[in-house]
């Protein structure tokens, strides 16, 4: 099976910057209208390949359509010196992962399964702490606990971590 993408609207948005002074915001946003418009079904000897018109006007796979975060820091200092809150949201739609064909190339049939990966939500969190050159850090990912998903590849997605909490310390040279 050939698949090719030749149609699509794309738009990509970004805001960054200092709403007041020590407080920022970064907020993303895409949205990608994907369409399979051509896709062959090819098999036999000599090979025949004839349109997989069950596939054809389909989400181009492993796109998602829309996607979106926001993330915002806080600086403390006025309150204790050396102190940082920040938190925010990543957001990704639903993904189509592969398109099960029924029937024999090149003369398909149908649709006998379409595999997606359901939306992803990740709440997270940053609390710092610095003193001279030395950095105490709390992160919490995914404090939602939600079932969200790292990697996606062929037919499959390999969840992410549950909710994490990670103290770090650091020092600068």
């Amino acid at each position: 099976m050939t698949s090719r993408l030749t149609r699509r609207t794309f738009i990509e948005l970004g805001a960054t910057g200092e709403l007041v002074k020590g407080w920022t915001l970064q907020a993303s946003y895409s949205y990608i209208d994907s369409e399979i418009t051509n896709d062959n079904s090819c098999g036999g000897t000599p090979a025949v390949c004839n349109p997989n018109i069950y596939t054809i006007g389909k989400p181009v796979l492993f796109v998602p359509k829309n996607a979106a975060s926001l993330w915002t820091t806080v600086d403390l200092d006025k309150l204790v010196d050396g102190l940082e809150i920040g938190g925010g949201v990543t957001w990704q739609d639903k993904i189509p992962v592969t398109y099960t064909i029924a029937g024999v190339a090149p003369n398909p049939t149908g649709l006998s399964r379409i595999a997606i990966i359901p939306e992803n939500v990740s709440i997270d969190a940053v609390v710092s702490y610095r003193i001279d050159r030395y950095r105490l850090q709390l992160n919490g990912q995914n404090l939602a606990d939600r079932t969200n998903y790292a990697q996606i590849f062929a037919n499959r997605g390999v969840p992410a971590p549950g909710r994490t909490v990670l103290l770090t310390f650091g020092m600068a040279f």
